[in-house]
């Protein structure tokens, strides 16, 4: 109910500040509205995604009138675990500004005065941050999501893709080699982990090497309006006497010729590290960690996402798909289905938890 409340509030407090400020609409607005917008993260910064990933589905996600200043507070505690305290602040200014309006518009609510106003310094006695934090099936979606739109090559983001996509931890994906893959089964191996890649991981695996060869390691000249190298052209004939920017567009309209560019390559290369950095050195996992925290704040998910934690969601999100212990325990390299078991139950109680 507070949800499509927020979404009436625009319009309606626009008409109000008509009324006061005539031409001083946008102004006023801009002052009202969550503050620290970007437009790079759109996305994360947008109301609506705040109530998606924070307050809908919660037990404050009712009727105004029926919720209490304690009931408030106790999300408060909830949200302080769970969010980066900007975030937090930024909830806490939008939930004011929506029983603000509602007291205005004759609606009887708590006084939210009551509740108190979260500090950007942190309170270790008041609350403490999860040291790591398992995400759901739907927050593993958002994280996919935001770096398939947002990634670039070389980018910190790429062993976090494929993570998602596969399950693998990110400190064992940066260390994968060409030789680890096999197009033509659609596999991953590496020491005791073998796993099958979908349709979807094969697709943008193509795409990533490709970019990957075009862009940082195959151009002639440093300079990616160049010509592409000889080395290049030679996976792909069809590709000569191209710029990279043209193989690119010429390869995503012909993905059989992308695959076969990408297959190529790795084959020929086995010992190539598959996920560099732009300087074109092995990608490192701490860095994508990094990264991984800042994607997480950015989306407004809870903190304590890690690269293992990344891998644990995986496991629970193919336990709720029908897998079985058995299976992901040999797919992952575990030694009994036991660790499997402690994984969900790890999620479970977290979940419970917060």
């Amino acid at each position: 109910w507070l949800g499509n409340f927020y979404h009436e509030y625009e319009s309606r407090m626009s008409q109000k500040l008509k009324s006061i400020n005539g031409a001083n609409v946008t102004d006023a607005w801009e002052k009202l509205k969550p503050s620290k917008y970007s437009k790079n993260f759109e996305y994360s910064l947008h109301p609506s995604t705040v109530f998606e990933t924070s307050f809908s589905g919660t037990d404050v996600d009712r009727d105004m009138t029926e919720i209490t200043a304690d009931d408030m507070k106790n999300f408060y505690l909830v949200l302080k675990n769970k969010y980066a305290i900007k975030n937090v602040i930024t909830i806490d200014e939008v939930l004011r500004k929506i029983f603000q309006t509602a007291n205005e518009n004759g609606i009887q609510t708590f006084d939210y005065s009551e509740v108190p106003v979260p500090e950007q310094k942190r309170d270790e006695n008041f609350y403490n941050i999860p040291q790591e934090y398992i995400p759901t099936k739907k927050e593993l979606g958002i994280i996919l999501n935001y770096c398939l739109e947002n990634y670039s090559v070389g980018s910190l983001m790429c062993p976090i893709i494929f993570s998602v996509f596969t399950g693998i931890p990110i400190a064992k994906t940066v260390k994968l080699v060409n030789e680890n893959f096999d197009l033509q089964t659609g596999t991953v191996r590496a020491k005791k982990i073998a796993v099958p890649l979908d349709e979807k991981c094969l697709k943008w695996l193509d795409k990533y090497v490709s970019e990957k060869l075009l862009f940082i390691g195959g151009k002639a000249n440093g300079n990616e309006k160049d010509s592409v190298s000889i080395s290049c052209y030679t996976y792909a004939p069809e590709l000569s006497g191209m710029t990279s920017e043209q193989a690119m567009a010429f390869l995503i309209e012909n993905p059989e010729v992308m695959n076969r560019f990408a297959k190529n390559y790795m084959e020929n290369n086995p010992q190539d590290c598959v996920f560099v950095s732009r300087d074109n050195t092995p990608a490192a996992a701490t860095n994508s960690q990094r990264m991984l925290k800042t994607i997480a704040e950015k989306c407004n998910l809870p903190q304590g996402i890690t690269g293992t934690s990344l891998h644990k969601a995986f496991i629970v999100s193919e336990l709720e798909n029908g897998k079985s212990m058995e299976l992901l325990k040999t797919r992952y390299g575990y030694k009994d289905e036991a660790k499997i078991s402690e994984i969900k139950d790890d999620y479970d109680l977290k979940h419970l938890l917060l």
